[in-house]
């Protein structure tokens, strides 16, 4: 076993000996997997049974497995439910390893996981953290997952990445996670003062603390001993009622099972649930939320109008993540609202109308600009291409490739160059016809090399110069390519994009969901007007944009 996995086995068997005399209630369940061949960062585990034992001497219930396989996390998570029974009243899980999440969740890598990450391995293999928070539910204000997540350098691999990511904690569930150091870190001062806060340690510790969080936190103190109450009568009714409130797991459910039956057969159950769904940070403002059932394309309205906004959501995709949550966080700052992170009717009215400003601002100063850039663009028209000679022409669509008259300026260049192939002899058309049908930089070369003067000279070194793109504007087209490709856009959207550019005058050419050379130079003028980076290919920026200013239209 490792000394970070020794260490944090025998902090529980401390914390679980000095809190009380005698826990034969409560149950742990531990994986710590370290040896995974090709990124072995917790060193060579020894045997784990000893520390298993010493937790099992001071009552507590202990399941372990290290290193373990798919197979074996598998079986030892089944012996870990099948042994929690009416009598187990705190559970503590604690996973140490490499993660990995995605979409589905988040997922314990078992020790024979590939690098890069396979997903299919990852989703069918791995122990998912849903699996644990599950049971840990069920324990609300007396259920803690602490997650040791190893190295996350493994690479990412389609829809699973490196890392637990974000994922969805039950009410009364408390998370504790970290880097391995500071886990290991925050262990040995538990060890140091078993009576110490453990909240309060953890953040002392520099980790993150989440879900469940009240001011304080000693998952093993000793219940507290209250006089003990006559039994109450149970028709039937009692049970029938605490069943509706578990189902409900509401503060107005539990409320209501307590008003009736305040000395019932669950009532201190349904007290101390209660006390947790209090003591939950924000609940109330999260309750709201959540009784707004906002839809998953409300949620990508709601994300659309923060970004809008500035303010960055990480994504447009209706799940209201970390990400998601820290914009309405320092939008509900920047209005002078309680920063909950969660919205209400109210909020959400406000920020829509904000965002509906938001885009006719910008759409204004987009019209103000092309205005100004079409200004520009006739007065320099009327000194070059208007004269009708092919170095005015090219001169114009050097400077405005995608301009008002490029079109006109494209069609008279090629009357010119279709005049000057009639124009030229035999042996020259040849030559220029086989650098055209390769269509390169060294065909092109190798044409002014024979015909220097030649009839199609000057066409030649405009092809050369198009085809001349430095590395960095590559990079740049394929990191737009990506990015477009990235956004998943089919045919409907790319043809309500080609719509949208049509009715702004910037003839994108058919709209048939097929972006061409005519689209392509729609979106450069769309986003060069509005001061986006002007690539001809749709990013999430530009595609927020083109919906925006469709609103106000």
């Amino acid at each position: 076993m490792t000394r970070f996995t020794m260490t944090l086995t025998t902090a529980l068997a401390t914390m679980m000996t000095l809190a009380t005399p005698g826990w034969s209630d409560g149950r742990a369940f531990f994986v710590g997997n370290a040896d995974y061949g090709f990124l072995s960062f917790l060193g060579r585990p020894a045997d784990m049974q000893q520390n298993a034992d010493t937790l099992a001497a001071q009552g507590i219930s202990v399941t372990s497995v290290q290193d373990a396989n798919a197979a074996q996390m598998r079986r030892a998570f089944t012996e870990f439910v099948d042994g929690i029974d009416d009598d187990t009243s705190q559970v503590a899980i604690i996973l140490a390893g490499r993660f990995a999440s995605g979409a589905g969740g988040a997922y314990l890598l078992p020790v024979d996981a590939e690098d890069p990450l396979d997903p299919a391995q990852v989703l069918m293999q791995a122990f998912p953290l849903d699996a644990a928070l599950a049971i840990l539910a069920q324990y609300p204000g007396r259920a803690v997952l602490a997650l040791a997540e190893g190295d996350v350098s493994a690479q990412n691999s389609g829809p699973v990445s490196a890392g637990a990511g974000d994922f969805a904690i039950p009410q009364g569930v408390t998370v504790i996670r970290g880097e391995l150091s500071d886990v290991s870190r925050f262990v040995g001062g538990v060890v140091a003062a078993p009576d110490a806060d453990l909240i309060r340690a953890a953040r002392r510790a520099d980790l993150t603390v989440e879900g469940f969080a009240p001011q304080t936190l000693s998952l093993f103190d000793q219940p507290e001993q209250v006089q003990a109450q006559p039994p109450a009568r149970n028709d039937g009714k009692d049970d029938d009622d605490w069943a509706r409130a578990l189902s409900a797991n509401s503060e107005q459910a539990y409320q209501d099972y307590l008003d009736r039956h305040p000395s019932g057969a669950h009532a201190a159950d349904a007290r101390q649930r209660l006390a947790s769904l209090r003591a939950t940070p924000f609940y109330r403002e999260k309750t709201a939320e959540e009784n707004l059932n906002l839809s998953r394309d409300a949620r990508r309205e709601i994300q659309r109008n923060l970004s809008l906004l500035g303010y960055d959501t990480r994504g447009i995709d209706g799940i209201f993540g970390r990400g998601s949550r820290a914009a309405i966080t320092a939008w509900q700052k920047g209005n002078g609202l309680t920063e909950s992170g969660y919205l209400n009717a109210q909020h959400i009215s406000r920020l829509a109308e904000q965002a509906r400003l938001r885009a006719a601002e910008l759409e204004e100063e987009a019209r103000l600009r092309q205005i100004e850039q079409d200004k520009r663009d006739r007065a320099f028209w009327q000194e070059t291409g208007a004269a009708g000679d092919a170095a005015g022409l090219r001169a114009y669509l050097e400077r405005f490739p995608d301009g008002i008259y490029a079109d006109l300026a494209q069609e008279r260049l090629k009357v010119i160059e279709d005049r000057e192939r009639a124009q030229a002899v035999a042996q020259d058309r040849e030559a220029w016809d086989r650098a055209r049908s390769r269509n390169d930089l060294q065909a092109y070369r190798t044409y002014l090399s024979q015909y220097p003067k030649g009839a199609f000279a000057d066409q030649a070194k405009a092809r050369i110069a198009d085809l001349s793109v430095s590395d960095a504007d590559k990079a740049r087209i394929e990191q737009a390519q990506a990015a477009e490709r990235g956004l998943g856009l089919n045919k409907s959207a790319r043809q309500l994009i080609e719509s949208r550019l049509k009715s702004l005058g910037l003839k994108p050419g058919k709209i048939d969901g097929k972006f061409d050379d005519a689209t392509r130079r729609a979106i450069r003028r769309y986003q060069d007007a509005r001061q986006l980076p002007v690539t001809g290919y749709i990013n999430q920026t530009t595609f927020i944009r083109l919906m925006a200013d469709s609103i106000l239209r």
